[in-house]
């Protein structure tokens, strides 16, 4: 298994150099567009799966805790507070991960820059990365984030208060976070 992903992972990260990468708009650190940017100037509609555009919560999915808060210090710095964010977003969603070796090939590989508020609370998610197949997997992942929310107080850390998480979906539209399978 230990040979195995030793194996998977550094294949799993040329894959993932080897994509397309969109560059993406400067952000204030209120979350807003910064000014003077073609993002300030054309803010994009909610649910539109494309590169850059903000995706909601989907319908049922409550912006509400559905965890207990974590009774844990404040992060000391963001690769602490990202390991976190995954370990509770794994938690909050048992039911859309997927257990064993990772697949040679995923289904699809959406990639969501998550924007927080000062007590950790999602504020906005933004796509980085939209999948060339099965782009439902953006909703999905989006949805998984704001079952796990609130993540934490972000004050302590450097601004903007931002992550990035990568969900590598397989064939039944099953997840694994790419934070996690870097931890192993």
């Amino acid at each position: 298994m230990k040979r195995a992903l030793a194996v998977s992972v550094p294949v799993l990260l040329v894959l993932l150099a080897g994509c397309s990468t969109v560059e993406l708009p400067a952000w204030s650190p209120d979350g807003q567009p910064a000014a003077g940017t073609a993002a300030a100037a054309t803010p994009e509609a909610p649910r539109t799966l494309s590169a850059g555009s903000v995706v909601t919560p989907g319908d049922g999915v409550s912006r509400s805790a559905t965890l207990p808060p974590d009774n844990q210090p404040p992060a000391r710095n963001w690769t602490e507070y990202r390991l976190r964010a995954a370990d509770r977003i794994n938690r909050a969603n048992p039911q859309g991960l997927y257990d064993g070796d990772l697949p040679s090939v995923f289904q699809a590989i959406p990639v969501l820059r998550v924007h927080l508020t000062a007590d950790g609370d999602v504020s906005r998610v933004d796509v980085a990365r939209e999948p060339g197949q099965s782009p439902e997997t953006v909703q999905i992942a989006t949805d998984a984030i704001y079952r796990a929310a609130p993540f934490g107080s972000t004050a302590q850390l450097p601004q903007p208060a931002q992550f990035t998480e990568t969900f590598l979906f397989n064939s039944q539209l099953k997840f694994r976070l790419r934070t996690t399978v870097e931890g192993r």
